[in-house]
C-alpha cells in the first residue's frame, strides 16, 4: 500500500556509451535492449583505401611530422572526417613551432591529404574522403559538414583566463 502523500517518482533515462571488451582488450560499443541484454554495435573503425595507402607510408617515410599530423588527424576526426585544432594546440602536442606546423600542414593540403577551410580565425582540416573514412562508404558525400573541435588543458584556461578579465572589468 502506498502512502498517497508520497509523490510518485518517475524514472529517468539517460543514453551513456557502453562498451564491452573483446579478447584483445578492444573496446566494442554496446546499447542494451528492453530485456537488458547487450546488443554489441560495430566496432570503431577506420577505413583506409587499399590504393591510396601506398601513398601514406611513403608520407611516413619522406615528411614523418607530416605523416604523424595526418594520423593524429585520422585518430581525432568526427564521422565526416572533419577536425578543428589550432596550431597552439597542436604544438603542444607535436612539440613544433607553428611555422615548422604550417609547413607539414602546406604538404598535406599539397599532396591531397587534407583540405583546409577557414570557420572565423580557426582552421577545420577535413581529411581525404578517398584516402580514409571513418564510417560506411555510402556516407562519403557528408565527408565536410561538421568538425569535432580539440582544445588542449592550456588553451582551455587561457580562454578562462581571458574570461575572467572579461567579467572582472564588466564588474567595475
Amino acid at each position: 500500500m502506498q502512502d498517497s502523500n508520497i509523490p510518485e517518482q518517475k524514472q529517468f533515462h539517460v543514453k551513456t556509451q557502453q562498451f564491452a571488451v573483446d579478447e584483445f582488450g578492444n573496446q566494442l560499443p554496446v546499447s542494451v535492449d528492453e530485456n537488458g541484454e547487450f546488443i554489441e554495435k560495430n566496432a570503431f573503425f577506420f577505413q583506409f583505401n587499399k590504393g591510396t595507402y601506398p601513398a601514406v607510408r611513403k608520407l611516413l617515410l619522406d615528411y614523418p611530422l607530416a605523416g604523424n599530423i595526418f594520423l593524429f588527424m585520422v585518430e581525432n576526426m568526427d564521422n565526416t572526417n572533419a577536425l578543428m585544432i589550432s596550431f597552439q594546440a597542436m604544438g603542444e602536442i607535436f612539440g613544433r613551432t607553428r611555422q615548422c606546423l604550417s609547413k607539414a600542414i602546406k604538404h598535406l593540403k599539397a599532396h591531397n591529404f587534407l583540405d583546409v577551410l577557414k570557420s572565423g580565425n580557426s582552421n577545420v582540416y577535413c581529411l581525404n574522403a578517398n584516402i580514409v573514412w571513418h564510417r560506411s562508404r555510402d556516407n562519403i558525400k557528408f565527408a565536410k559538414f561538421k568538425a569535432n573541435v580539440y582544445l588542449t588543458y592550456n588553451e582551455q584556461m587561457s580562454k578562462e583566463k581571458k574570461l575572467k578579465k572579461v567579467f572582472s572589468k564588466a564588474l567595475k
